[in-house]
């Protein structure tokens, strides 16, 4: 579950907190108010930088995300910039993208296919879902 989304320099979300609440959260907007650019940052958060769409060049040097996190009932918490990142809780801190992008994949379960799979639909990606084999 997440808990809360901290975003610094993410393209048009230059200064961005969001805190999730129990059950449920829909995120609405006008067409490039910045909805999908608020999924990259998640899967960004997570997975790194094989989660953005764009090219390392695209993006701001200085770009921040902070996400706050329950897997398992267990408190997470993630801090990811374009070139590291701190991954802790549950008497486990970890520092340096690869080694996050492991202990993430671990305590999670699963590695971005099936976390875009399961738990989010890209924009334009949606026929991957209705084309899937049981």
């Amino acid at each position: 579950m997440l808990n809360r989304l901290k975003l610094k320099n993410f393209v048009k979300h230059k200064d961005l907190e969001i805190e999730f609440e129990k059950g449920t959260t829909l995120i609405s907007g006008a067409n490039g108010a910045g909805k999908s650019l608020i999924q990259e940052s998640i899967r960004f958060a997570l997975f790194g930088t094989g989660a953005l769409r764009g090219k390392l060049d695209d993006y701001d040097q200085c770009l921040h995300v902070e996400l706050d996190l329950s897997i398992k009932d267990k408190p997470y918490s993630i801090i990811r910039s374009l070139f590291d990142c701190k991954f802790s809780g549950e008497g486990v801190e970890v520092v340096g993208t690869k080694a996050c992008n492991l202990a993430i994949k671990k305590a999670l379960g699963y590695g971005m296919l099936v976390f875009d799979m399961g738990n989010c639909a890209k924009q334009e990606e949606i026929t991957k879902l209705s084309d899937m084999k049981p």
